[in-house]
């Protein structure tokens, strides 16, 4: 019995806690974007875990789709009486279910989330490739040549289109099964005797411009392998003091101080008496001479 107390009270601090982080989130969004309802708001700080930044984003693409109200306006003057009143009913019915919602976007409520939920933390998952085709696609840049900071931004923009289902192209979605489409396409053209060379040409290219992102997709993959084996091993650290000293050698070199320039040599080339190692919890090599750099 106490235990299940001790749980309650601890469910109804983090509660509170939540709510306060809520309500806190929520004034600042409410500043950024006044133009969505109460509940659309909420919303989309619940999907984006309290990220302003990421519910604005969302927001903002929620409200690009939105019919302008002018139009609307228009439409419910042309039908007089009859248009007020199916108006009245349509706001009456939306606000007995909270208004809209960010999901309630082009395409109906399901088209949030209608190809699955990309987080932050799939950058190098599974749809590593469909990023880097719409990278080159749309943006045409290389995602291989970008800083870290610029690759998440990029990634962000990409799984926020992807989130709510409004990509340019079906193939940004899922990669392979968008090709089993158009090979069951190009079957059937062919099949009726049409335009097949034309088509055979452009697949062929289509297919050595998907195989080279792979291949880039790889070595990204690889390269990003390479750097954690190093930051594990230790090597990276030892690289980073090789360079010390190095850069201290070449000091030591201008001012004159030849022992110290010879034992810092004697570190970096050592031989098989001088039993140099190096300490990756100091991240310093370690000899029996007394070298102190």
């Amino acid at each position: 019995m106490a235990e299940s107390s001790r749980q309650s009270l601890t469910a109804i601090h983090r509660q509170k806690l939540y709510d306060a982080k809520f309500a806190k989130a929520d004034k600042v969004l409410r500043k950024r974007v006044r133009e969505v309802h109460t509940a659309t708001r909420a919303r989309a700080l619940d999907y984006a875990d309290l990220d302003v930044e990421k519910a604005e984003r969302l927001l903002r693409l929620f409200l690009e789709t939105e019919e302008p109200k002018g139009d609307s306006k228009r439409r419910r003057e042309d039908g007089g009486d009859e248009g007020r009143r199916k108006h009245r009913r349509r706001r009456h019915k939306s606000s007995r279910h909270g208004g809209r919602g960010v999901g309630d976007v082009e395409g109906g409520d399901d088209a949030f989330g209608k190809y699955g939920v990309l987080r932050e933390s799939d950058l190098n998952g599974d749809r590593r490739t469909e990023f880097i085709l719409w990278a080159a696609d749309e943006k045409k840049v290389e995602v291989e040549n970008l800083a870290r900071w610029e690759e998440k931004k990029l990634f962000g923009e990409f799984m926020d289109l992807y989130n709510t289902a409004t990509m340019p192209s079906d193939k940004y979605y899922d990669l392979d099964a968008w090709r089993q489409r158009q090979a069951r396409a190009r079957a059937m053209d062919a099949k009726a005797g049409a335009g097949v060379e034309r088509v055979a040409f452009n697949d062929e290219e289509e297919r050595k411009r998907e195989l080279e992102l792979e291949r880039s997709s790889q070595r990204n993959k690889k390269i990003e392998a390479a750097r954690r084996d190093l930051l594990a091993s230790g090597k990276l650290a030892m690289m980073k003091e090789q360079e010390r000293l190095r850069a201290a050698q070449q000091v030591a070199y201008k001012t004159g101080d030849m022992k110290q320039a010879r034992d810092i040599a004697d570190i970096l080339r050592p031989d098989e008496k001088d039993q140099v190692e190096f300490d990756v919890k100091s991240g310093q090599y370690r000899k029996k001479s007394k070298l102190n750099l």
